[in-house]
């Protein structure tokens, strides 16, 4: 899980550019890939050899060709985040380095 706070107020404005609705500094909470995957080797199949291909495409494939793709979720606090500077020096700090 990632949270998220938007420091501003949030607006939605309908086609006329009128305030839908208002937030002020929503909370969001997200479940995130962590990018850690576990195939079984008929999975494989769907990999092309001869272009870029990435875990999103590979996942995205499998639900088209309704595989089975489930997610172990993991809280915020047990995963280490370097994919950000500002994330990288809180994972450094929690790991004394």
């Amino acid at each position: 899980m990632k949270n998220y706070e938007i420091p501003y107020g949030v607006i939605s404005l309908d086609q006329n550019g009128c305030i839908q609705s208002m937030s002020e500094k929503p909370k969001y909470e997200f479940l995130v890939s962590t990018g850690l995957y576990v195939l079984e080797k008929d999975i494989l199949k769907y990999i092309p050899g001869d272009t870029p291909f990435d875990m999103p495409d590979l996942i995205r494939l499998c639900m088209k060709n309704n595989e089975k793709v489930g997610a172990y979720p993991v809280m915020d606090s047990t995963w280490l985040d370097m994919g950000e500077f500002s994330e990288m020096k809180k994972m450094a700090e929690r790991m004394k380095l």
